[in-house]
């Protein structure tokens, strides 16, 4: 067993990374290297393959909206966008207002996402059990987890990030009570961390409060005042300089901010979500049936490899010969952190309706985490027992997850086939018919990833996508002029005052059909055939002729209950 500034850490097997790799100037367990070195290859390539190849989703359309226009208009007050501030800035340095690979480009930033994720959890689970073997278990499974290896964390969404964010936050927090020297730097990177991840998403608030209550108690070799000097006030003063663009929002405009991030969810979101037509489409509008989608969630695949493997480390440390051992091993800082964070990961799963699968993503890797802290406190003997468990447990895994995580493989040698050059494809398609002579035309549009690409200009109004347009006419006319939202109802006025150059349809049901309509109503000119297809339809585009004026029009239908489909 080692210690940590006088602190009982879990007992970890001794030596460093190259002796537990079993590394030597003999190169006896050189093709194990080059086995493990070929395996993380193939696995950054499907992780790479699985991002550029994933169907563009309707959650990627409000980050990028947000994204390209945060430089020139008010989040939150001029834009609407539901949720705390950090991906729309992120997205701010990789689009910008001419012609480009921004979405190809954006994509990509969720595959270093990834990259980094994968590295912090992988270096985590290490600075946890000193054993090469649970660390890849713990890698495995996370890649073959139906919740990280489907369509939403492959999404430029805020998804994967506060999860990548919040493994780096508990890495720092282990650097920190294991190395006393640059402790203070090590907490103040931990609470940059975790502001950073709530920033992102505030679902992972939850992160906080157990490094909080940590923050305070540990290392307890320290008098308590030099703990609030050197590890909370530093954690403190990392949170809070991470969590500025939040701050600042909140402070600036907060009818608007509190409106965009907390009403929207508890107010017309669920109205809309509620109404009859569409609550048939969803799941989870009531308690009950979010347990029965959770249970369908977290009881397949490889979530119940997890399930498994904790409930053999419980029994095992349960039935140990020196059970006051076993437990005094629990109590020990990483076990506690890791069952407070499942715990409340768990808990937040439920928070929001109506329920979709990336909702139950918060708990899978902090239940990972705590079977390789329970698997580093089992005694050597167990550990001995337990390497069968482990192998079989990495093997199901991989069964389980690889059809899923390699499927994309071959598309890697198909660029053409990549989501972000489609994209850009149809991007540039729509702006050869609308041209450049007129300056910088304006798209009326609710999927403003393909004008974003073709460099042509948005309506802050419609930049969300369909998120707050569909919800627009459960929204009093007031609130509609004081955070500049249109609905379906009133989109018209909108584009009465400031015509758009060209309408592009065909990808959100039912909603299009305002923006149809106004269309045929002003002699918009449809170009003959779809200019692009995505997973939801053809691109249809609409031309306004050179030279029209606008007329006075009478307001469009409102659009169908059903609706659109729910992603």
């Amino acid at each position: 067993m080692t210690s940590t500034s006088g602190d009982q850490s879990i007992p970890r097997q001794a030596g460093s990374l190259p002796a537990a790799l079993g590394l030597n100037v003999a190169g006896r367990s050189v093709p194990l290297w080059c086995a493990l070195s070929g395996a993380a290859a193939l696995l950054g390539l499907a992780i790479f393959a699985r991002v550029m190849s994933e169907a563009i989703g309707h959650d990627e359309q409000i980050y990028m909206g947000a994204g390209a226009l945060i430089d020139r208009y008010t989040l939150y007050q001029d834009v609407s966008y539901a949720h705390f501030p950090n991906l729309p800035i992120l997205l701010s340095l990789v689009v910008g207002d001419s012609p480009g690979y921004h979405f190809l480009a954006a994509r990509f930033t969720v595959f270093l996402c990834w990259m980094a994720f994968l590295g912090a959890f992988g270096a985590l689970s290490w600075r946890l059990s000193k054993s090469l073997p649970i660390t890849v278990l713990a890698i495995l499974l996370i890649v073959s987890n139906p919740l990280f290896i489907d369509h939403a964390p492959m999404l430029v969404a805020s998804h994967l990030f506060p999860v990548c964010l919040a493994t780096f936050g508990f890495l720092f927090f282990v650097l920190a009570m294991e190395r006393e020297r640059r402790r203070s730097l090590y907490v103040f990177l931990c609470g940059a961390s975790l502001s950073l991840a709530v920033g992102f998403k505030v679902n992972y608030v939850i992160v906080v409060p157990p490094f909080v209550v940590a923050a305070f108690l540990l290392p307890r070799s320290l008098k308590a005042s030099d703990r609030l000097r050197r590890v909370v006030v530093p954690m403190a003063l990392g949170g809070l300089i991470a969590g500025l663009p939040s701050i600042y929002y909140f402070l600036t405009h907060t009818d608007a901010f509190l409106f965009n991030t907390v009403e929207y969810f508890t107010g017309p979101h669920r109205a809309y979500w509620n109404e009859p037509a569409r609550a048939s489409t969803v799941t989870g509008l009531s308690l009950r049936s979010r347990i029965i989608f959770a249970y369908q969630l977290w009881g397949t695949g490889a979530s119940v490899v997890i399930l498994v493997g904790l409930c053999y480390c419980f029994a095992a440390l349960a039935l140990s010969r020196d059970r006051s051992a076993a437990w005094r091993q629990l109590a020990v800082y990483p076990v506690p952190i890791t069952l407070a964070l499942t715990a409340l990961g768990v808990l937040i799963s439920f928070v929001v309706k109506p329920a979709f699968p990336q909702y139950y993503m918060p708990p899978i890797p902090f239940m990972i985490l705590l079977l390789v802290c329970l698997l580093a406190a089992m005694t050597a003997e167990q550990r001995q027992h337990a390497r069968p468990l482990i192998a079989a447990l990495a093997v199901s895994a991989f069964l389980l997850g690889a059809p899923q995580l390699l499927q994309d493989l071959p598309k890697l040698a198909a660029p053409s086939t990549w989501t972000g050059i489609q994209v850009h494809n149809t991007a540039t398609r729509m702006r050869e018919h609308l041209g450049t002579n007129a300056g910088r035309p304006r798209v009326a549009t609710l999927s403003p990833i393909y004008a974003i690409d073709a460099g042509l200009e948005i309506y802050p109004q419609l930049a969300s996508g369909p998120f707050f347009f569909r919800v627009g006419d459960y929204l009093s006319p007031e609130q509609r002029a004081a955070y500049n939202i249109t609905s379906p109802s009133t989109v018209h006025v909108l584009f009465d005052a400031a015509p758009p150059d060209a309408i592009l349809i065909g990808h959100e049901g039912e909603l299009d059909e305002p923006l149809k309509a106004y269309a045929l109503a002003h002699g918009y000119v449809r170009v003959p055939e779809p200019i692009g297809t995505d997973r939801y339809g053809g691109s249809i585009l609409y031309v306004r002729p050179v030279g029209s004026a606008p007329a006075a029009s009478e307001p469009p239908a409102k659009a169908d209950p059903a609706g659109l489909a729910p992603q």
